[in-house]
């Protein structure tokens, strides 16, 4: 199996960093993006463009995680640190 290369990583990494947020707003029972989004000053397209993988900055996410009531411990699964240190690793 041909290796990732670190654009693949870090594309992959983001991806599930987006698929995450779409996981806790809904287990949060925001079953679309208008409320929440507005809830974090977020536009609704914006917020749907994190959600399928588009790159966003640290106060963003943090944006994010606080209108989710969220904290990045309880963010950052296994799967998601895991996908990181592959990254921060991968040469």
């Amino acid at each position: 199996m041909p290796r990732k290369n670190r654009e693949q990583t870090y594309a992959e990494l983001i991806a599930l960093i987006g698929e995450r947020i779409r996981e806790v707003r809904k287990l949060k029972g925001y079953t679309n993006f208008e409320r929440i989004a507005g809830k974090a000053d977020i536009s609704r397209p914006q917020w749907g463009r994190y959600e399928t993988g588009t790159e966003m900055n640290l106060s963003t996410l943090i944006h994010i995680l606080v209108s989710l009531e969220i904290d990045f411990k309880e963010f950052f699964t296994d799967e998601l640190n895991q996908a990181i240190n592959e990254f921060m690793t991968h040469k």
